[in-house]
C-alpha cells in the first residue's frame, strides 16, 4: 500500500508539472487526463509523429521552391538543403536524382542557359555537384557584372574630362 501511495503522489506531481508547463489553451485540452502517462500519451498522439499533411506540405515546398531575387545562390541552396534535412527527419529520403532535379527547377527564369547545361551534364549526380556548379555560375555572373560596371564608370569619366577640356 505504501508503494502504491508513493506512485500516486509522484504521478500526481508529474501530471501537475506537465500541465503547468503548457500554455493555458493547450493545458485545457489535456487537463481531463487523470494520470501523467495518460497526458503523455495524448501529447504524443496530438504532437508526435509526422502527419500525412505535414509530409505533403514539405514535399510540395521542396518541389515548388524557387529562388527569391533578394537571395544569394548560397542562401537559396541552404534553404533547399534544410528542406531535404527536414524531409529526411520525417522519414522521406529524397534520391540524388530528385534533389538535383528540384535544384535545377528552382533556378530563376533568367538562368535558362544553366538549366540546359545542368540537365545535359552527365557528371552532375548529387546535390553537392549541382550546388557547386550553380555557385560557380553565380560567381561568374557577379564578376562579369563588376567588369561591366567598371567599363561604364570609365566611359562616363572620360566624357566628363573631354567636355571640360573642350570648354577651356
Amino acid at each position: 500500500m505504501e508503494a502504491y501511495q508513493t506512485h500516486k503522489r509522484k504521478d500526481r506531481v508529474t501530471r501537475i508539472l506537465m500541465l503547468s508547463s503548457m500554455r493555458n489553451d493547450i493545458m485545457l485540452r489535456f487537463k481531463r487526463h487523470l494520470s501523467a502517462q495518460s497526458v503523455w500519451d495524448a501529447i504524443k498522439i496530438q504532437y508526435g509523429g509526422t502527419s500525412t499533411t505535414r509530409l505533403r506540405q514539405l514535399t510540395l515546398k521542396f518541389d515548388s521552391y524557387k529562388k527569391c531575387q533578394n537571395q544569394t545562390m548560397r542562401q537559396h541552396l541552404t534553404v533547399m538543403s534544410n528542406i531535404i534535412s527536414e524531409l529526411r527527419g520525417v522519414g522521406r529520403d529524397m534520391t540524388d536524382k530528385q534533389q538535383v532535379h528540384a535544384v535545377i527547377h528552382s533556378l530563376p527564369s533568367n538562368w535558362k542557359h544553366m538549366y540546359v547545361n545542368l540537365t545535359n551534364h552527365d557528371n552532375i549526380k548529387t546535390f553537392d555537384d549541382v550546388a557547386c556548379h550553380v555557385e560557380l555560375e553565380e560567381d561568374r555572373l557577379y564578376a562579369k557584372k563588376l567588369i561591366n560596371e567598371a567599363f561604364i564608370f570609365e566611359t562616363k569619366m572620360r566624357g566628363a574630362y573631354n567636355s571640360k577640356y573642350k570648354k577651356g
